[in-house]
């Protein structure tokens, strides 16, 4: 039985919308441009080069093969805000079974460097990194 856990991420103060995916880019770091409802553009930036590479890993899954991810989301919701219901995007998964499966992978890992393991739910996708730090935020506001 698995024991992973969300933990509900604020990465954008003040963000309560949804997310919709519109690219992801891997050239000088891993950039992700996500619009919420209103238009406005969220650059997710993974721009830092640690022990030489920006992330240790990313992948993505359409929403509906995620559904081990559906309780967990919302007893995070409710943990942190009151209510399950709650419509929130932004996570970081605890106990993770992504950084298990890196760590079997051949060099070191979460046992010699603290990673995390960060997750951005569009309204159709789930995308995922691991990562030794948090990404730069680029918000830009629809005129």
């Amino acid at each position: 039985m698995s024991n992973k856990k969300l933990e509900v991420w604020e990465p954008i103060e003040g963000f309560k919308d949804s997310l919709h995916f519109t690219s992801m880019t891997y050239e000088d770091g891993l950039t992700f441009i996500f619009t919420d409802d209103l238009e406005n553009e969220f650059h997710i930036v993974y721009d830092q080069n640690k022990d030489g590479m920006y992330v240790w890993s990313v992948r993505f899954t359409e929403e509906f093969k995620r559904g081990d991810l559906v309780q967990i989301a919302a007893d995070a919701r409710k943990e942190f805000f009151g209510s399950e219901t709650t419509e929130w995007c932004f996570y970081k998964m605890i106990n993770s079974d992504f950084m298990r499966w890196h760590d079997q992978l051949s060099g070191p890992g979460s046992d010699v460097f603290a990673a995390e393991h960060h997750l951005f739910m569009t309204t159709t996708d789930t995308f995922e990194v691991l990562s030794e730090y948090e990404p730069k935020i680029i918000v830009r506001k629809k005129d």
